[in-house]
């Protein structure tokens, strides 16, 4: 008998998968595989769904495979090259292999519709399915910390296409996704500093910071849009980018910093206060710009406004400079414009100076 190696392996992985022993060498590989991937699903189609579409692409498999009346056996024959009479279990296996390639085109192409997929649309579950298994299948911590901060970027990417979307459902969105984002953030850095512990990697810690920097861009430009039931997640989300921008920089202070700049406006949206009655940041500060008074006039003159002063004093108080007193006989020569000027910086008996009052604030008085 001829041996079929694909034949074989595939009714060993199928022994081995129905029977619950992994088996040995590539196939007990296979199997931890397959067990991974079933485990990290989160969705699966409906039993009965799954049975109606499993009969569908055996009938059409089958029946796909048969010529077309009228055609002549010897001609196909001679086309194909085959004998004239082929085996019930060959034309199975195409049958099979047929439903399977059916099978596969549609699975590639739910995936492929789902990744622009937003909250609440149908493929939504299929693809954060697909994220689950993508991180599933990376090992290392440098390989599992950046897919987690690509699906923090792609959750933050999903947050500025719901406000886009401006309706309430997809608004509502906002709090869950942002939350995502910041988990997703501090596990990804969180694996990524493991891997600079582990082997020195600067790559991992410039990882980190091309995100931070990216991430605060990203968050300072939706913080005026962000809603106001999302004001507190959104504080979370810059802090978690702040936080970890430092820790990188802690750890490997050569590998580079993210854009402080970027980070600064984050910090600054997050303490805007937001008015508890708008619906957004922007609306909260459009509110507060028409409620400030305006200048109004009474009687032709113009109202005094109220202004505090700064309660904190200078360091150094400076000296004011007396004007020379007129005298009967004015002096002649420079000396009438000299001696006050440095009488008011180096001091004289009437008063301390400029120089002097600011070395006594700087070093504190003689002793």
């Amino acid at each position: 008998m001829i041996r079929r190696p694909g034949r074989d392996d595939a009714q060993d992985f199928h022994d081995a998968w129905e029977s619950g022993a992994h088996g040995t060498g590539q196939v007990a590989e296979l199997v931890r595989t397959a067990q991974t991937l079933r485990a990290s699903a989160t969705v699966a189609p409906r039993p009965e769904f799954a049975s109606a579409l499993r009969e569908r692409l055996m009938t059409e498999g089958q029946t796909v495979l048969v010529p077309a009346p009228g055609a002549s056996r010897r001609t196909a024959d001679a086309a194909a090259g085959a004998p004239a009479a082929a085996p019930s279990r060959a034309r199975r296996r195409l049958a099979t292999a047929a439903v399977a390639a059916v099978s596969s085109l549609g699975v590639v192409g739910l995936v492929a519709g789902s990744a622009s997929a937003l909250p609440g649309d149908v493929l939504y579950p299929v693809k954060r399915t697909v994220e689950d298994v993508e991180l599933a299948l990376h090992r290392s911590d440098e390989a599992r910390g950046t897919q987690r901060l690509e699906l923090a970027t792609e959750r933050l990417r999903e947050v500025r296409a719901v406000i886009a979307d401006g309706s309430p459902a997809a608004r509502g969105q906002v709090p869950a996704l942002l939350d995502e984002f910041s988990t997703q953030a501090e596990q990804g850095s969180a694996s990524l500093f493991d891997a600079y512990d582990t082997d020195g990697s600067t790559a991992s810690i410039e990882t980190v910071n091309d995100f931070a920097a990216a991430s605060a861009v990203d968050l300072t430009t939706i913080a005026a849009d962000v809603p106001a039931d999302a004001s507190e997640s959104f504080s979370a989300a810059a802090a978690a980018v702040t936080d970890l921008a430092g820790q990188a920089g802690r750890l490997c202070a050569s590998c580079g910093t993210a854009d402080l700049g970027s980070l600064v406006g984050v910090v600054r949206s997050v303490l805007a206060p937001a008015d508890s009655g708008s619906g957004s940041r922007r609306e909260a500060s459009a509110g507060r710009s028409s409620a400030a008074p305006s200048p109004s006039t009474t009687g032709g003159s113009a109202a005094p406004s109220t202004i505090t002063p700064s309660t904190t004093p200078p360091l150094v108080q400076v000296p004011t400079v007396p004007a020379p007193s007129p005298t009967a006989t004015p002096r002649k020569g420079l000396g009438t414009v000299t001696d006050p000027l440095l009488g008011g910086l180096l001091g004289d008996d009437d008063q301390e100076g400029l120089v002097p009052g600011l070395l006594g604030g700087l070093l504190g008085p003689k002793k």
